[in-house]
């Protein structure tokens, strides 16, 4: 707990703020004013943040000046897991002024036990959380069960695709836009990029997420809600003709991969293109420091490369008429984010009481001082405003102009899809895993045989958890407002 000296929060809450109380310009000399001091003299605000956050987190010095300006009292509370912070959490007589940090993938858990207050209309505006600025595609999945705004997004992941620009500009080739160009640039590599290689997180712990970051866009139609699962009635749908076609083009392209590609996790596969090795890779578009070897030859570092957003597809499987859908030219992309990432909300603690001390703190940390809080790096852009400032990896020739206009396009032009954000994810996530391991890696089993079976696991294990709960998380993990008899769609 922080405790700050009786002489320094006096020194420091000398006036904060004066406002006039007369508006009248002509008698400006005769105007009086009154000293504002915002005060939380006699509240404690307490932080909950996960253990593994200690790393990436540099608060002290924010906290003691926001104790020192209010008088207010900071406690930092780590937990080790979401499951220990529920079985701790008393919804019946909730702390006030309680903020929670929690990972991005624990949304859907905390969500179904409405545990969130909306947050203030006062705080949407320019000067607080600035939500309008924010893009939609995040402000959209960050909604709660009353489809209000209540959770704000710090750190969400996604997909970019590395190249080296100079060669493929050299070949008078052009960055890849649907799969199939992907496809054509890997089997044409040796003409292009001889002697190179072509690279994907396809290691254990990655490759879930980079093979339903490949078949997305055959499966997620605009303005259908739906893509792991049905919303409406909780079936799984992991097992359609588009997550099929998706896993069989995974299989023809690791083919055409650096066979390390196999071990790999994203960090590792932006080495290899930073570090000269690879031509093409495709990795995280928010790497922090933390992520990276600082090896590498200067000659390496002067290796020019560009980014663009993950490529998309020419038709799509339309599962209302349960049949694929030709594009006509155009192409659907789809960018998945949120199977890792931090946000931050507040407890609710009664309808009577307003948190206006840890509402308070949150502004002052999250908008007054953002880049002390976290290590370089960890933060993302979530919003329209800041995406040209957003910090890019950490290669010296790298085109941060095509790292912006990728990461607004991947935001604001192409559909956003959370990766199964569900109560009880892990048990999902893990069998998904086990099944693309399966086809790609083991080779001991065919796509749609895998997804089959995989549809059977992932409705029996919604069964075994409580189909309705389970169901109704998954509509929350999308930003849809659910009730327990009916599922409402939110308003565009």
């Amino acid at each position: 707990m922080l405790q700050i000296s009786y002489a320094k929060m006096l020194f420091l809450l000398l006036p904060l703020l004066l406002l006039p109380l007369g508006c009248d310009s002509e008698v400006d000399d005769e105007s009086q004013y009154e000293e504002v001091v915002v005060s939380f003299a006699d509240e404690v605000v307490t932080i909950l943040v996960p253990k593994d956050l200690e790393q990436i987190t540099n608060w002290d010095a924010v906290l003691e000046e926001w104790a020192a300006q209010t008088m207010g009292t900071v406690e930092v509370v780590h937990y080790e897991g979401i499951d220990e912070l529920l079985a701790n959490y008393d919804q019946k007589s909730p702390a006030r002024n309680t903020v929670l940090f929690f990972p991005r993938t624990s949304f859907a858990e905390l969500g179904i036990r409405d545990l969130f207050q909306e947050i203030p209309e006062t705080f949407l505006g320019p000067d607080d959380f600035n939500w309008q600025d924010m893009y939609d595609s995040l402000r959209d999945s960050v909604t709660e069960w009353n489809d209000d705004p209540s959770v704000i997004p710090i750190r969400e992941p996604m997909l970019l695709l590395y190249y080296r620009s100079d060669l493929l500009e050299a070949a008078g080739k052009t960055p890849p836009q649907s799969w199939d160009d992907y496809q054509a640039l890997l089997e044409s590599l040796e003409e292009w990029a001889p002697g190179m290689s072509a690279v994907e997180p396809w290691g254990e712990e990655s490759r879930s997420i980079t093979f339903l970051a490949h078949a997305l866009p055959y499966v997620k139609t605009s303005g259908n809600y739906s893509a792991f699962f049905d919303y409406k009635s909780g079936e799984p749908m992991i097992g359609s003709p588009g997550f099929v076609r998706g896993l069989q083009e995974c299989r023809d392209v690791l083919s055409l991969l650096d066979p390390e590609s196999a071990k790999m996790n994203s960090a590792q596969t932006l080495d290899e293109i930073r570090e000269g090795r690879a031509a093409i890779a495709i990795g995280d578009a928010f790497p922090h420091t933390g992520s990276y070897t600082q090896d590498g030859s200067s000659e390496a570092e002067a290796i020019p490369i560009s980014v663009v957003p993950i490529p998309g597809a020419s038709s799509i499987f339309d599962p209302g008429r349960s049949a694929w859908q030709d594009l006509n030219g155009k192409l659907n992309h789809v960018t998945l984010t949120g199977w890792e990432g931090l946000s931050v909300g507040i407890l609710a603690a009664g309808r009577a009481e307003k948190n206006q001390a840890a509402w308070n703190f949150l502004r002052w940390m999250m908008m007054s001082n953002p880049e002390s809080c976290f290590v370089p790096g960890y933060r993302t852009s979530t919003r329209l405003s800041t995406s040209s400032k957003i910090w890019s990896p950490p290669f010296p020739h790298l085109d941060e102009r095509s790292h912006v206009e990728a990461t607004r396009f991947s935001l604001r032009e192409a559909e956003v899809v959370p990766a199964v954000i569900i109560a009880h994810r892990d048990q999902f996530m893990n069998q998904l895993s086990q099944t693309v391991t399966k086809v790609l890696i083991e080779k001991s089993a065919e796509p749609h045989e895998a997804l089959q079976q995989l549809a059977q696991s992932w409705a029996s294990l919604m069964e075994e958890l409580g189909k309705e709960k389970v169901r109704l998380s998954y509509a929350t993990g999308l930003g849809v407002r659910a009730q327990k008899s009916q599922l409402v769609p939110k308003a565009p």
